[in-house]
């Protein structure tokens, strides 16, 4: 275990004499930290704030047939092995232009769109059912690298109207992964990246990228930080933010040894 939040702010308390009772200052000693703390972070690309992880990229889904029906949300599939993963894929029947999300799966052979399909009913359609979109890491901030961060396959970064322009152009051709675009985020608050082409099979890429950094508020929350440089750059730093907060007179003397 290394220096908290917590012994961080137990040490500036103690050296600018403020008192952990008084309610009104502590909120602005705890700000002080966080700003130090921010400041550092944002004075270079420090190596302990990258990370790696992986991107599971999922195959193309076209076995068996499906039937739709205009007018309804309900596709049912024959020799189709539909499963739970598959919700929130797009479903693209052979020959329509338009692109469906799945919403809902409750067999094999029985799914639900987000909206009703609007074409003309058919039975035992070919169709594809794909992933263009996956969730990255939870504490992804932002890419180190735009054009080398995918790899091994390195696709180039695009911006969100031309990737619809190549889903439009382009709506089933598949391959290793030419394209990219960062999107907002899932219901869970991650990231979003959408590839292109279709994965024509199950493959990885590897990426690095930067961090999150989240609020110092809890006791035992550990800065990102290392262990050994807490001290000097939160306390030293947290105490310059504090002096300035507070007007004190120690501000300039502080500051120097921050800095």
């Amino acid at each position: 275990m290394g220096y908290s939040f917590l012994d961080i702010l137990n040490r500036v308390l103690d050296r600018s004499g403020v008192s952990s009772s008084d309610t009104t200052t502590l909120p602005k000693v705890k700000r002080g930290i966080q700003t130090a703390y921010e400041k550092v972070i944002a004075s270079k690309q420090w190596g302990w704030l990258q990370n790696e992880e992986t991107l599971n990229l999922s195959s193309i889904y076209e076995t068996g047939t499906a039937t739709f029906t205009n007018g309804s949300k309900a596709v049912t599939g024959a020799s189709t092995v539909w499963t739970a993963s598959h919700v929130g894929w797009l479903i693209k029947m052979t020959g329509y232009e338009e692109v469906y999300k799945v919403a809902g799966r409750t067999s094999n052979t029985a799914i639900t769109l987000e909206q009703v399909f609007n074409g003309t009913t058919t039975s035992a359609a070919t169709y594809i059912l794909y992933q263009p979109v996956y969730s990255l890491a939870a504490d992804f901030d932002d890419l180190l690298n735009a054009d080398e961060a995918f790899w091994p396959y390195y696709p180039n970064p695009v911006s969100v109207d031309r990737m619809r322009q190549l889903y439009n152009q382009y709506p089933t051709t598949t391959g290793k992964a030419r394209h990219y675009t960062l999107l907002g985020f899932d219901s869970d608050g991650y990231r979003k990246v959408m590839v292109w082409p279709i994965p024509d099979e199950n493959y990885n890429l590897r990426y690095d990228y930067k961090q999150i950094v989240p609020t110092l508020q809890f006791d035992g929350q550990e800065p990102l930080i290392p262990n050994s440089w807490r001290l000097p750059l939160l306390v030293e730093g947290g105490l310059a933010e504090v002096y300035d907060i507070l007007g004190d007179a120690r501000l300039q003397l502080q500051a120097q040894k921050f800095n």
